[in-house]
């Protein structure tokens, strides 16, 4: 509730954020987060609604429920390959990130409820291997899964609005490959398990 604070940056002494560290600092635009921080706990940085761009630094392994989420003005994030958990509604409501892409590393294991939800001009990439939790993908531009093989990144599935989607040349390293790619029905508005 640093309602002023501007811009932060957190020294190498520090490893973890704790839960609503920096919660409701409202006008916080800049972050720099030290490469020795391995986990961002829940609601980290949750309603930082100027909040611009953020760079997870590698090294980082958990990001937490909640970390980012209705970080309204987020354009810009870069996730490392040393994520391995990215927590419930991490991410939501993350309405402004306009980017081609979000890429979540091949290193990720599990994506939780509701991760990137409602990020509606944003196209998240995501491993196969991932668990996927429920509605992770609600209300973005959409979704694609690729699946690491032979040292090449496969596209093989693609949910959601696939008009002007523009394919980055590498995710994770890997040279990106498109080909029997299946497209999903969309990125329902609404929905209900039967």
């Amino acid at each position: 509730n640093c309602a002023r604070l501007e811009q932060i940056s957190i020294p190498d002494s520090v490893t973890y954020i704790g839960r609503g560290a920096f919660a409701y600092c409202m006008s916080l635009k800049s972050l720099n987060i030290s490469d020795n921080v391995r986990s961002i706990d829940n609601s980290a940085f949750f309603r930082c609604s100027v909040l611009e761009s953020v760079i997870i630094p590698d090294g980082v392994e958990t990001i937490g429920p909640g970390a980012f989420a209705s970080c309204y003005k987020l354009s810009s994030i870069t996730i490392p390959d040393s994520v391995k958990t990215i927590e419930k509604e991490a991410f939501c409501f993350c309405k402004s990130l306009h980017l081609e892409s979000i890429i979540v590393p091949d290193s990720v294991e599990s994506i939780d409820d509701l991760a990137f939800s409602e990020c509606r001009h944003s196209v998240v990439y995501y491993p196969s291997t991932a668990s996927v939790g429920y509605n992770c993908f609600y209300k973005t531009k959409a979704a694609v899964k690729y699946e690491v093989r032979d040292g090449k990144a496969y596209i093989t599935e693609i949910t959601g609005d696939t008009d002007h989607i523009v394919f980055p040349d590498k995710i994770s390293g890997h040279e990106v490959v498109y080909e029997d790619v299946s497209s999903g029905a969309g990125i329902y508005e609404s929905s209900e398990i039967i």
